[in-house]
């Protein structure tokens, strides 16, 4: 079973949850949902590429975009901008990908557009619409394993090597954290993540 079904089924479960916060914004379980309906929805329509690549900062837009790409039937790419940007086209030839969803500090960070591959499809989420809810998908249904992720080593031994996970994968890294630090359902879990 994909990882995304039983995320949904927790978010569902409580749609005015607050359940991210970051430098900029909070996010609902709700909010959550119709946003990576929104990122589902547009993906769907630029690319046909199994893989998409996502290079965001470290917020809330990040999942947004991921259960997007995932509701949208798509594995993730993630792509880290601390890279060189010889890396970055290496990863993004790598991989196959041709769309990526970021944002314009991101793009910045790298020094713009021209870092990238010519002819890499952006999608980039402060420019999107987030107004009104989408037209309502039901979330794939895959037998966990499936590519779930492609995730790229930093590259100290070389080039950067992809790792591919299948939902199976992050699925037992998940229940094997809840398991060691004790969580229980009725537990809130706080992340706190670097700049």
């Amino acid at each position: 079973m994909s990882l995304l079904w039983p995320i949904l089924r927790g978010l569902l479960r409580h749609p005015r949850r607050t359940i991210i916060t970051d430098d900029r914004s909070s996010y609902s379980a709700g909010k959550l949902l119709v946003g990576a309906l929104h990122v589902a929805e547009r993906v769907k329509r630029d690319t046909a590429c199994p893989r998409v690549g996502v290079m965001l900062p470290t917020s809330g837009t990040f999942p947004l975009a991921l259960l997007g790409t995932w509701w949208a039937d798509k594995a993730v790419v993630p792509l880290n901008y601390l890279l060189s940007n010889e890396d970055l086209r290496y990863i993004i030839r790598d991989s196959g990908i041709d769309t990526l969803v970021t944002v314009d500090p991101m793009l910045e960070h790298i020094g713009g557009e021209g870092a990238l591959p010519e002819g890499l499809h952006l999608i980039r989420l402060d420019h999107m619409s987030f107004e009104g809810v989408p037209e309502l998908r039901w979330p794939p249904l895959h037998d966990g394993t499936d590519l779930a992720a492609l995730l790229y080593t930093s590259g100290t031994s070389g080039r950067p090597k992809g790792v591919a996970l299948a939902p199976a994968n992050l699925t037992h890294n998940v229940k094997a954290g809840i398991e060691h630090a004790g969580i229980k359902e009725c537990d809130g879990f706080l992340g706190v993540l670097p700049n």
